[in-house]
């Protein structure tokens, strides 16, 4: 379980320096990868790509993380009815705000 830690928290390093980028290739790719080692469903992993995703635009590619997370926390629904705030989804809001429920 160490080596899992310990590449969630490479990718967390990484995925907060290409937010600052702003650069939707990179982050689209690291999705990807996360995906593919099985690190989405780190929750902090998960948290940090939702956040990421948001910040870029891409708030239906964070939904997606968000509906694949094992185990959703209250910082995970927090983030996820943020993005769709921020982006003025506001029907999305309630949608998810029932499935909280």
């Amino acid at each position: 379980m160490p080596i899992f830690h310990s590449c969630a928290g490479e990718v967390i390093c990484i995925l907060h320096k290409i937010s600052t980028e702003k650069n939707v290739i990179h982050v689209l790719r690291l999705k990807t990868h996360v995906k593919i080692c099985g690190l989405e469903a780190h929750p902090s992993v998960g948290h940090c790509l939702i956040s990421v995703l948001v910040d870029i635009g891409r708030v239906f590619d964070a939904h997606e993380v968000f509906d694949r997370m094992p185990c959703r926390n209250e910082l995970l629904w927090n983030s996820i009815i943020l993005g769709y705030f921020k982006h003025q989804e506001f029907r999305h809001i309630l949608i998810v705000y029932k499935e909280m429920k």
